[in-house]
């Protein structure tokens, strides 16, 4: 039974065309018009000679793209959804970052996120990005890195007129329990403090997390790093809020909304699966992250991509010893249609690749 079902699958992957047609807009052929899709170029274990080689388990290599009649035959891996084709920078484990590379992964997230409020079908939306900078777990977390995030993200998103609430959540709990994140710990004042441009500060706001928050005027609602805290959940005003915004798109940026089980009946199991289901409605349009040994930070293996239009990526990180030094590249290992799993993580990460 088993041989019969492999044979079937076989037989289906040789008829599948390589040939399609697309219209412009669909996030894979700008010009629109036919595109040709090239296999994996790594024959999968048990598919046969002859024909097209069946796609990998994780998908099919939207990055090889042939434009027939926008290139004139010549192949083209600019077109939005390749794979393979982001660079990231090396000598990640520098603190501070060079500014440089903090603007080119603003740039990156700007670019996600601009999209994704143009096309997302939904508007409950999530980025995650952890850099060694921003990731709040690790010693070198900077605020200020942060903060830049926000005031690129916020001037990237009120270009099309579109007003923005950014807005981090106040102290929670009760009596002595009471306290707020180490990480957001004078965040909010900070944001009163910073330098804005004067095209953009006349469409952004601030204010906390609530439905007491959301304003008529308001357009987009950015939530900076919402998370629970011993003795108190973030969830319920996050809930009144985004029931209040409606329609309305709400992002938020560096979420942590799993459960801290206290004492008091709070975030016990009671409820647990309601909580879990309103957090899986905000859908991630952007991730990313590095890849390490835990629970360690150091050395990294590699790193984790999801853009918004272009599949989820894995990168392995490599270094090579060259007469001037080491070399440090990261190298495209796998692409995969979800989030992956550790076990495809791990598998990615232990493929012999080398530049």
């Amino acid at each position: 039974k088993r041989a019969l079902e492999r044979e079937r699958e076989r037989e289906s992957a040789r008829r599948m065309p390589l040939l399609f047609s697309t219209r412009a807009g669909n996030g894979l052929c700008s010009a629109g018009n036919t595109v040709a899709m090239m296999w994996p170029t790594r024959r999968p274990a048990g598919s046969r000679r002859g024909g097209p080689s069946p796609p990998c388990h994780g998908g099919l290599q939207r990055g090889r793209v042939l434009h027939e009649q926008a290139c004139g035959g010549r192949g083209c891996l600019c077109l939005r959804g390749a794979t393979g084709q982001f660079k990231c920078p090396g000598r990640m484990n520098t603190i501070p970052l060079p500014r440089e590379k903090r603007q080119f992964f603003y740039k990156d997230v700007s670019e996600s996120v601009c999209s994704a409020l143009k096309e997302a079908p939904f508007n409950r939306m999530s980025i995650k990005l952890e850099i060694p900078e921003t990731n709040p777990n690790n010693d070198v977390f900077r605020v200020g890195t942060l903060l830049e995030l926000i005031r690129v993200l916020a001037g990237k998103m009120v270009e099309d007129g579109k007003k923005v609430r950014i807005c981090v959540q106040g102290s929670m709990g009760k009596g002595v329990f009471q306290g707020l994140p180490l990480q957001l710990s004078g965040l909010r004042k900070l944001l009163d403090l910073m330098d804005w441009e004067e095209i953009v500060f006349p469409f952004v706001s601030f204010g906390a997390v609530g439905a007491a928050e959301v304003r008529d005027e308001d357009d987009i609602f950015l939530i900076v790093c919402p998370q629970n805290i011993v003795g108190a959940s973030i969830l319920p005003n996050l809930q009144a809020m985004c029931e209040k915004a409606g329609d309305r798109q709400v992002i938020l940026l560096n979420p942590k909304l799993v459960d801290i089980p206290s004492a008091g009946n709070v975030m016990q199991v009671r409820g647990r699966a309601e909580r879990m289901d309103f957090a899986d409605e905000f859908k991630e349009i952007y991730h990313f992250r590095f890849l390490y040994r835990k629970p360690y930070f150091h050395p990294i293996y590699g790193l984790l991509r999801f853009k918004w239009g272009e599949p989820w990526e894995i990168y392995k990180r490599i270094v090579k010893k060259t007469d001037a030094g080491k070399e440090e590249k990261y190298c495209f290992a796998q692409s995969y249609d979800e989030e992956p799993k550790p076990p495809q993580i791990t598998t990615a990460i232990a493929m012999d690749i080398s530049f």
